[in-house]
């Protein structure tokens, strides 16, 4: 029988329940019981006495090996002394001997994260959330876990939580409008922030934070008039001059733009705020010329917060993209057996290549579904490692079962539904449960291909190519959430470009599916859709066109850094976009590029090129 008190194999009379001589600590020659030694231990490392607390260690080490509790209330010792690493071990060393009273739990999923061990720490933070019954300290620990691993459901569903036990908490309910406009896109968001106005009606920051997902929403007017009433409330709110400033520069008033950015305060700013001020200031720097501040602002902007250790970063990656490269596709073969109805074109590449004109451009042209940075097959691959096991790239064909088939159909269809749902476009609200042809926009996918091709063998994929230095630059100079490592340094970017770019052209060399690579500077000087793309996607996709523009009821929207953009005529004002650029920028650089870019080139002296 184990012991009753720290879940010891031995039983507690040769644990918790033995007598120890508290001299160490008391000077005083008495016998206690252990457990009660360990409540002085508990009471030692709550109040910081360290010189206390080491006492009591070193004796109970010398009289119950083994002892759970002890173990456990060690690691906290050693994280009041600032070694989270030996702290982390030896709590997840008394987690694993089933030792799990709720606090332990609690501090172990806080350990997970300060050790970036995000999954382990989101599965403890499930263990102790009862969304019946779930403590507000409980939900702030669990939501602040799913902060740290960036991700934007549990976010959402944390802070809905903490809304309903704390609904005049500020916090809670800018947490929630942040995490919807991740997980359901602007429009729910705006919801949310409609929401908390009917509360915090008299906060300008609430004014502001609609005003900004409005302006995101091309409802330029709409948004004014939240500018308005922020700015009755608080006319020096960083925000709201941040949010007056992009108003300006959809005008093309720049000079106003650039005295709303001025005016701003930048002491006690959240990240989130200082982010956003610095992704201001490079768009209106670059708008007016002035490139040496657009990227000073530009490095300011990648250093508001940490964003992990690149080395470890670029490691995951480099393993990750060899085993794709190695794996053998036959594996999943299976997968192709599965009918579905849906018919989707998936648009690849590297983000900033001119990917969102060319998704509003086949939006405009056909008669079919925009979901918006899909997450479709991102849930599909998540889904295939919970069944079986193991993530794709490492199964068989033995490990596909029409149980697996079956999961990933309905993954598919359900992530698919719900960007339909989220896209905001009232000719895609009447079509009922059947999905038509659609848009999978998710440039990731380009690390997913072998998935892609076994779920979908017959798709089109198409391959948007821009010059990989406007790309590269572009990059640099827009704010990417969640924030990742590689694109927080020019020379990072540079590299991964590198590193995806090669990973393409080996992966295309096996591909089943039809795709073409598409250049964006050809695109641009059309005004729209080239030859090359019109036959590629009449021949491949099941799409129609639409009879006329009008039948779109609501425009085009996104929630990429090209949203405004998108919203102008097709011009060829990013055509060499780097140019500007090139006398601040290493050699180094170029040097690392010349490569891609020379097949670039090749590329586009072919006008793009289409593999059936």
């Amino acid at each position: 029988m184990n012991c009753t008190h720290c879940g010891n194999e031995k039983r507690y009379s040769q644990c918790c329940g033995l007598k120890v001589s508290s001299k160490a600590w008391t000077g005083v020659a008495k016998k206690i019981v252990v457990q009660n030694a360990l409540d002085h231990l508990q009471n030692a490392v709550q109040a910081g006495n360290a010189v206390l607390a080491n006492k009591l260690i070193t004796t109970l080490q010398s009289k119950c090996t083994g002892n759970n509790r002890l173990t456990y209330l060690q690691g906290l010792h050693a994280w009041q002394g600032g070694n989270v690493p030996q702290a982390y071990a030896l709590v997840k060393q008394a987690f694993l001997r089933n030792y799990t009273p709720q606090q332990l739990v609690v501090n172990l999923a806080k350990l997970a994260s300060l050790k970036d061990d995000h999954p382990f720490a989101l599965a403890l933070a499930s263990r102790f959330i009862d969304p019946l019954n779930a403590q507000p300290a409980l939900l702030r620990v669990a939501f602040d876990i799913a902060d740290a691993a960036n991700n934007d459901e549990l976010r959402f569903k944390y802070a809905k939580l903490l809304i309903q036990h704390q609904p005049h908490d500020r916090v809670n309910w800018l947490n929630l409008i942040h995490a919807s406009d991740n997980t359901e896109g602007p429009a729910s968001a705006i919801f949310w922030c409609s929401e908390a106005l009917a509360v915090f009606s008299q906060d300008a920051i609430f004014h502001f934070t609609l005003a900004s997902l409005l302006e995101r929403t091309n409802q330029v007017s709409a948004a004014q008039d939240a500018v308005f009433k922020g700015s009755a409330l608080s006319e020096d709110d960083t925000l709201g001059l941040i949010v007056q400033s992009r108003l300006f520069r959809r005008g093309q008033r720049y000079e106003d733009a650039l005295a709303c950015i001025e005016r701003c305060n930048l002491s006690a700013l959240s990240p989130d705020v200082l982010e956003t001020y610095h992704a201001e200031c490079v768009l209106v720097y670059r708008a007016i010329n002035q490139i040496k501040q657009a990227l000073s602002h530009a490095n300011q902007m990648h250093n508001v917060r940490p964003v992990g250790n690149y080395q470890h970063q670029s490691q995951s990656v480099e393993e990750y993209l060899a085993a794709v490269e190695k794996f053998d596709d036959e594996a999943l073969m299976p997968l192709r057996d599965s009918e579905t109805e849906l018919s989707p074109l998936f648009i690849i590449g590297f983000p900033r290549c001119g990917s969102t004109l060319l998704e509003k451009l086949l939006f405009n042209h056909y008669d079919t579904i925009q979901t918006d940075e899909c997450v479709a097959i991102e849930r599909a691959e998540q889904c295939f490692a919970k069944h079986v096991g193991c993530p794709w790239w490492l199964a068989s064909q033995s490990t596909i079962t029409d149980d697996l088939r079956n999961s990933l159909h309905a993954e598919l269809s359900h992530w698919y539904h719900a960007s339909q749902k989220s896209s905001m476009h009232a000719n895609t609200v009447d079509k009922g449960d059947t999905l038509g042809p659609l848009i999978d926009k998710n440039l990731t996918n380009i690390t997913r291909l072998p998935l892609v091709s076994a779920l979908f063998p017959e798709a089109p994929i198409i391959k948007m190519c821009r010059h990989p230095l406007d790309t590269v630059i572009s990059c640099f100079l827009n704010k990417f959430i969640p924030t990742q490592s590689w694109h927080s340094d020019i020379e990072r970017v540079a590299a991964h470009y590198v590193r995806v770019h090669n990973h393409w052209h080996k992966i295309k060399q096996r591909l089943k599916n039809p795709f073409i690579e598409l250049v964006y500077e050809d695109v641009a000087e059309s005004g729209g859709l080239t030859d090359v793309c019109l036959q590629f996607t009449d021949q491949h996709w099941q799409a129609v066109k639409r009879r006329t523009n009008f039948e779109i009821a609501t425009p085009f929207t996104t929630r990429t850094a090209s949203y405004s953009q998108v919203e102008k005529p097709v011009d060829q004002a990013s055509i060499q976009f780097g140019q500007p650029y090139i006398e601040h920028i290493p050699d180094s650089i170029l040097t690392l590029l010349q490569p891609c870019i020379d097949d670039w080139k090749a590329l586009r002296a072919i006008k793009g090129e289409a593999h059936a």
